[in-house]
């Protein structure tokens, strides 16, 4: 009688648990789908870049006096254990401005929307002006202040960037070309003296007697920034039409990279914009992974929730650049400049898993039978299984490791320095401002 009592009650208890059990983990089961077929990306690409490297190992190597140098320019989080390697047109701005958030440096007093903000005495990075209105904000050097590994020497680098995670982030190099473009070329008022040089060498070249029949796009024209620029007179409509169209642009280019080698040295510092992405991050040398902004769904969300950050945007904000436009301007070139730029580029296309094909097929004309071979990727002769590491998840190997041991520490030194650098900046936004 008692047995029978207790199983008309515990078998519907034991249900109802099984059933709760169940949903608890339908919700856990998509996001570990993702993460599974994230982890399998990150593998995949990882495994394809070292072949490429293994096969085009002169071309693609750094000089390791130059590898140093470039790891000086990551930004470190060494809280994380992240190196970040940005380039110039792939969501960079987005990532500077999430490492504020990553750091925890304190800017919301500071937000140079707020009008009633007034700042006393001099903070560094912020610019107000006379009655203490702040009026700019330099959010770039603000981290690169903070991340930047000035007290680690080549040696200690070199150990660090063995226990962090490294990552950049890549895009179709096409689509970050036309990027680079629209915010380097079109724009009459560029940030940097080379940008305003280029476009001046190109207007040079088209002669007096040269029509210029190029329409300056209308999505750029209505735009807050052109608006406002039209509206202050330090432009006008007549300059903007005088601006280097995309044909000019690319012959530029493509004159400018006649007779040069591929390898990462043969770029100017001042191409950053037009840089492949071989030559800004030594990908060859280093273990990165690779997040694209124009991957399946929203790498950029789930790049940020495998490393277990708290950021309140996931959002890639990239300006200009995206494929349908990109198509657009790919569509006033013909076939044979598309695929001279897809030889300027091609270790990009190959490292990274990119093809040309949409582009050459808006492109007019015909491909010249001569280059019809240098469009085909050349196939793979080394089969590597090397696997992504995600070094945040520090192995029992490397745990015991001298090496690894050495690393660490390096570590937890920066880290100690960092911080107390952000708690020092911190300091000083909170007591410049006047409430």
């Amino acid at each position: 009688m008692q047995t029978s009592w207790r199983k008309i009650i515990c078998l519907p208890l034991c249900i109802i648990f099984t059933v709760l059990v169940i949903e608890s983990q339908i919700g856990k089961i998509p996001m570990m789908s993702r993460t599974l077929s994230f982890e399998y990306h990150l593998q995949e690409r990882s495994r394809n870049i070292q072949a490429i490297c293994e096969q085009n190992r002169p071309k693609l190597m750094w000089p390791q006096k130059s590898v140093r140098r470039n790891l000086k320019n990551h930004v470190w989080d060494f809280s994380h254990r992240l190196s970040y390697c940005p380039i110039a047109k792939v969501a960079s701005t987005t990532w500077f401005l999430n490492f504020l958030d990553i750091l925890n440096l304190n800017m919301q007093g500071l937000d140079s929307r707020n009008i009633r903000k007034i700042v006393t005495g001099d903070i560094p990075f912020v610019k107000s002006g006379k009655k203490g209105k702040i009026n700019g904000i330099e959010y770039r050097n603000i981290v690169r202040n903070i991340t930047a590994p000035e007290s680690l020497d080549s040696e200690e680098l070199t150990r660090a960037i063995k226990v962090v995670t490294p990552f950049m982030i890549v895009r179709h190099p096409f689509t970050r070309l036309v990027s680079a473009y629209e915010d380097k070329m079109l724009n009459p008022k560029p940030l940097l003296e080379y940008h305003k040089t280029v476009q001046n060498e190109i207007k040079r070249r088209r002669g007096k007697s040269e029509d210029q029949n190029f329409v300056f796009p209308k999505h750029l024209l209505m735009t807050e920034k052109y608006q406002l620029m039209l509206k202050r007179k330090t432009t006008s409509l007549e300059e903007l039409r005088s601006q280097p169209s995309f044909p000019e642009f690319v012959s530029w280019l493509l004159e400018s990279r006649s007779n040069k080698s591929i390898s990462p040295n043969s770029w100017k510092k001042d191409m950053m914009a037009f840089k492949p992405f071989f030559s800004v991050c030594p990908v060859c040398q280093v273990d990165y992974a690779i997040i694209k902004l124009d991957g399946e769904g929203n790498e950029i969300e789930s790049w940020i929730d495998y490393l277990g950050l708290n950021l309140t945007s996931t959002e890639a904000h990239t300006k200009g650049g995206t494929p349908d436009k990109a198509m657009d301007y790919f569509s006033q070139l013909t076939k044979d400049q598309v695929a001279d730029l897809y030889n300027i580029y091609n270790m990009d296309f190959r490292l990274f898993s990119y093809t040309p094909d949409m582009f050459i097929r808006v492109a007019k004309g015909n491909i010249p039978i001569e280059k019809m071979a240098s469009l085909s990727p050349e196939p793979l002769r080394t089969q590597i299984n090397y696997p992504f590491k995600n070094k945040l998840k520090v192995d029992e190997m490397q745990k015991i490791s001298i090496e690894g041991k050495k690393g660490l520490n390096v570590l937890e030194k920066a880290k100690i320095k960092q911080i107390s650098k952000i708690k020092s900046l911190n300091a000083q936004f909170s007591a410049a401002i006047m409430s």
